[in-house]
């Protein structure tokens, strides 16, 4: 199944929504997604940040589809100000 109709499908239909894996078990589904990468502006200083810290994964629950639970996990950039 191509990866924009699994996106799609879920209401998460985005120019910068990546699906990275997906997963269907006995009676869940788990979708790990991300956002591209881009350039981002600091909210204190106003100037580009573009170097990466770290990331952490949030896990979302999304409506229940063919009686499985699906599980949005988002893999979320957490990026380094530069000084």
């Amino acid at each position: 199944m191509p990866d924009h109709f699994i996106i799609q499908l879920m209401g998460l239909e985005n120019k910068n929504v990546q699906l990275i894996k997906h997963s269907i078990e006995k009676d869940t589904c788990h979708l790990h997604i991300q956002l591209k990468r881009k350039k981002h502006t600091c909210p204190h200083c106003q100037t580009g940040i573009n170097r990466m810290r770290d990331y952490r994964t949030h896990l979302f629950q999304h409506l229940k589809m063919a009686e499985k639970r699906v599980y949005i996990h988002y893999w979320k950039r957490r990026y380094l100000r530069e000084r």
